[in-house]
């Protein structure tokens, strides 16, 4: 395998600098993964890298377009490869560096974009049928072709039903299939991934001192001289209003990510950035920009939507899967109770579960526990127990615990098994406050709302339905299933200890991120 080194991270944290020091030490050419600096005549709105900057270290992609020439991932990823080939051809490294994390991505794992083209023609035949015959129409067509795809795209989400309908046509075969062969990908290069990051407060700092910088320099007048020249200076404008509840525990952060990348996937890419693509470049955007460890799942949620079950084997292409269930069927009510805490504060009690979990994962030989067997770990507890902590073994054993309950949760949905699964769910939440200790911060005595929580909704339940800890945990939310018959008296019971309007009453999207 060929090798190749990425060097990423977000706006002013030093990847330039750091990039020729890098180059100069591997001997490597640099291909800047950047969807701006690729452009000629704007050199200080890009903070482009100037040749007197670049030390001699050849650089590709970088001053090449006129900026009436396209430029998207998939010429990024073309034009990234014909580097690539001159960069071995000469025996030397090649160095990507960049902010753009789907364009590195692409490289990486070399996703397929060729045979994405749409036809004009047809889409607009297909345009007009669903406005003459309505959605449905289009979405019995999918079914013929890809039931695959009629799973996972909500009948209403009609850009993405007829751009699986124009795949099929083009090509002969479902746009499933063709995800599914993307999905399954390993990156053909033996790579080195580096993310550079900084505290937020400087890194904020550093990017206003830039913004004024490039004002002295001139970036008025950059701008102006371009549309004298008659360059389209662009963009979009959104409006955005949200219905998210203040501490329904929904992530509110996540969904504006998935938001953006929506209007930016209709807007700019011709809807070719899948939602789980949306949702690895909202998760990442958050890492690493808000600078919170946050995981995948939430993001995950607001792109994807619907009921979905996820293996993060392959963290690069998770594997996810729709779970189809109607709660209401099965006389349930899907509770949301605000317990007033403030998670504002708590990022390094978040941090401090994966972390220590890795620890974990490390006395016994692997790099996460899924890589460690259930049996490695429990004959090195006495050594974890030394050099991790009691705290964090009890972790690994909800780890390994609540990893097989996941399958048979999903196994009582689909089977209409409602008592198995509020059975799971509950040992979940059991296990959820003793093993993992995400309900109590630590240190905490005068305020454990969300422990008081729990406690008022199982006595008002008196063992029917399920609670357990929404979400990351620590403060926030409790989740609880409760029976129809039941809903009016336990919401009416919760506000009167929580206060009027904290027991929210859900329903679950059918879709995620969509354009209508």
């Amino acid at each position: 395998m060929k090798p190749m080194v990425i060097l990423t991270g977000p706006t002013a944290v030093g990847k330039t600098e750091l990039s020729i020091r890098l180059a100069k030490i591997l001997d490597a050419e640099i291909i800047s993964a950047d969807s701006m600096q690729v452009y000629k005549k704007m050199d200080i709105g890009t903070a482009k890298i100037m040749p007197e900057e670049m030390e001699g270290i050849k650089h590709y992609l970088v001053d090449e377009l006129d900026p009436k020439e396209e430029f998207h991932v998939a010429r990024f990823q073309q034009m990234a490869k014909d580097a690539l080939k001159e960069i071995y051809a000469k025996g030397k490294i090649p160095l990507i560096v960049g902010g753009t994390g789907f364009y590195i991505q692409s490289l990486l794992y070399d996703i397929d974009f060729t045979k994405e083209d749409g036809d004009q023609e047809y889409r607009k035949q297909l345009e007009e049928k669903a406005k003459t015959e309505g959605n449905d129409s289009l979405y019995e067509m999918l079914k013929q072709v890809d039931p695959k795809s009629t799973e996972k795209i909500h009948k209403n989400n009609v850009k993405l039903v007829i751009r699986a309908l124009e795949f099929y046509k083009l090509n002969g075969y479902p746009i499933s299939e063709h995800n599914e062969k993307e999905a399954a990908k390993t990156s053909p290069y033996n790579f080195a991934y580096f993310v550079l990051n900084h505290k937020r407060d400087i890194l904020y700092d550093r990017i206003n001192r830039r913004v004024d910088i490039m004002a002295e320099q001139g970036l008025i007048d950059e701008v102006k001289r371009l549309k004298e020249e008659g360059y389209e200076i662009g963009g979009f404008e959104a409006y955005v209003t949200s219905d998210v509840l203040n501490g329904a525990g929904m992530s509110s952060s996540a969904a504006f990510e998935v938001l953006v990348g929506v209007i930016l996937n209709d807007c700019f890419m011709d809807e070719k950035v899948s939602p789980i693509a949306i949702a690895q470049i909202g998760q990442w955007a958050e890492n690493v920009y808000f600078g919170k460890p946050c995981g995948l799942m939430d993001q995950m949620a607001s792109s994807v939507g619907n009921i979905i079950t996820i293996d993060f084997a392959d963290k690069a292409n998770p594997d996810v899967e729709p779970v189809q269930v109607d709660f209401s069927k099965a006389g349930l009510a899907l509770c949301i109770l605000d317990s007033g805490a403030d998670h504002a504060d708590l990022t390094d009690e978040y941090a401090a579960i994966p972390n220590e979990c890795r620890a974990v994962a490390a006395v016994c030989g692997g790099e996460v526990l899924r890589d460690v067997p259930f049996e490695t770990f429990l004959a090195n507890i006495p050594a974890c127990r030394k050099q991790c902590g009691d705290r964090a073994v009890l972790r690994a054993f909800h780890f390994y615990a609540d990893n097989d309950r996941v399958p048979q949760q999903v196994a009582a949905l689909r089977e209409g098994d409602f008592d198995a699964f509020l059975q799971m769910v509950t040992a979940s939440g059991d296990s959820s406050w003793e093993y993992l200790q995400n309900v109590i911060p630590a240190g905490y005595k005068e305020h454990q709302e969300v422990a008081v929580t729990i406690a008022a909704a199982k006595h008002y339940l008196g063992g029917k339905g399920a609670v357990r800890v929404h979400g990351g945990g620590f403060a926030g939310t409790v989740q609880a299933f409760v029976p129809v018959e039941m809903l009016a008296d336990f919401k009416a019971n919760m506000e009167k200890i929580l206060g009027a309007g904290r027991c929210h009453v859900l329903s679950i999207r059918p879709e995620g991120g969509a354009v209508l």
